[in-house]
């Protein structure tokens, strides 16, 4: 995969809702990552969609869980570092 394929099959998962809680947070990552244009290269480590998307579900348990501890930004840091 080009770190443009990646970049867009992440974009694709971030704007992908089912109504759940993660649909908010969902919107904030894509916020982040596409409105505040902040850097994507933790993807190039990926190989796979499946790995971008496993991922993303891990980050996503993450920021749940610590969301009330944190900022979601420092949560992004230290989870795709």
């Amino acid at each position: 995969m080009t770190i443009r394929n990646k970049i867009n099959y992440f974009e694709s998962l971030l704007n992908k809702y089912d109504g759940s809680y993660y649909d908010r947070i969902k919107e904030e990552l894509h916020n982040y990552f596409f409105e505040l244009e902040k850097e994507l290269q933790f993807l190039d480590k990926f190989k796979t969609e499946k790995e971008i998307e496993n991922s993303l579900n891990i980050l996503l348990s993450k920021i749940v869980m610590h969301e009330d501890e944190d900022i979601i930004e420092n949560i992004i840091h230290f989870y795709l570092s």
